[in-house]
């Protein structure tokens, strides 16, 4: 039987409107980059690295001109 301080917890954790939302996107995009770190490591020439490494660029830079794009940014 939980005690009643942890009854609390466990409905504090469970409570979704104490959530920041924006830790999710911010959650997503470091785990692009470690991922994409991973794999750069792993590789052995180095020209397959700098494709590789630009090929992160360009998704990551395409990402920011859609995000925008969709709030309607003007650049």
């Amino acid at each position: 039987m939980p005690t009643p301080a942890s009854q609390m917890a466990l409905e504090g954790l469970r409570d979704l409107t104490t959530l920041k939302w924006y830790v999710i996107p911010l959650l997503a995009i470091v785990f692009y980059f470690y991922v994409a770190a991973l794999i750069v490591i792993g590789m052995k020439s180095d020209k397959n690295k700098i494709m590789t490494i630009a090929a992160i660029y360009a998704i990551a830079v395409l990402m920011n001109v859609f995000g925008l794009g969709a709030i309607r940014w003007v650049y």
